[in-house]
């Protein structure tokens, strides 16, 4: 059985008192939804760390402690990828053009 029709049929075959029949009858396709989209805990934390290493090698460079031609190829950037992610990140660190705020950067590269 798929995933959408096991959702359909565990929320049809809930007892009618059950509190959060309604609710999921009234947002099934959004229930189906999130069980349909797959959770990759090793993309996630694979993020986390490159997302923790930009974040790092910005400081050291800021900090004076590494050249921006060894943090750029920590990195995997170009020297040149790297200073523009130096000037936009602001506050943030930038990967793929989006920072951790959730804030988009057009001239950021994409990691």
């Amino acid at each position: 059985m798929d995933i959408e029709k096991a959702v359909d049929q565990a929320i049809s075959e809930m007892p009618e008192d059950f509190v959060l029949k309604d609710f999921l009858m009234a947002h099934r396709a959004e229930v189906k939804g999130m069980m349909l989209t797959e959770y990759n805990e090793a993309e996630t934390n694979e993020l986390f760390k490159r997302d923790g290493k930009m974040e790092t090698l910005v400081d050291l460079v800021k900090k004076g402690l590494l050249s921006v031609k060894d943090a750029a190829d920590q990195a995997g950037l170009s020297s040149e990828a790297f200073q523009k992610l130096l000037r936009n990140e602001g506050s943030e660190y930038w990967v793929a053009g989006v920072g951790i705020g959730g804030t988009t950067c057009s001239g950021c590269p994409a990691l």
